[in-house]
């Protein structure tokens, strides 16, 4: 199947501001990536080929997951982050955690 990948960046003044009682959309930016760790990865194998372009991408985005995952406050912000997500069925169930070993 073929899939594209567009990234969209926007500037503007509210951007990272805050909306309502939500988390900022900064610090929501910085969590997606272990948040949504499964997601994450399986968009970049469905959007490049097999090759070292994705093996790089693929090594630098686990190294990012690992990273939040591994910071003391943010990996507890994320325990819990995960269980809300999944009462949502934003997360599908457990599964879609990371596995980077």
């Amino acid at each position: 199947k073929s899939r594209w990948l567009l990234t969209v960046w926007l500037d503007g003044d509210s951007v990272d501001a805050p909306r309502g009682e939500s988390f900022p959309p900064l610090l929501q930016r910085m969590l997606a990536p272990a948040l949504y760790a499964k997601n994450f990865m399986q968009a970049l194998e469905d959007s490049l080929p097999p090759g070292e372009a994705l093996q790089a991408l693929n090594l630098a985005q686990e190294q990012e997951i690992r990273t939040i995952e591994e910071d003391e406050g943010f990996g507890e912000m994320l325990q819990e982050l995960r269980e809300v997500a999944e009462e949502a069925g934003k997360l599908g169930g457990s599964d879609n955690e990371k596995e980077t070993n």
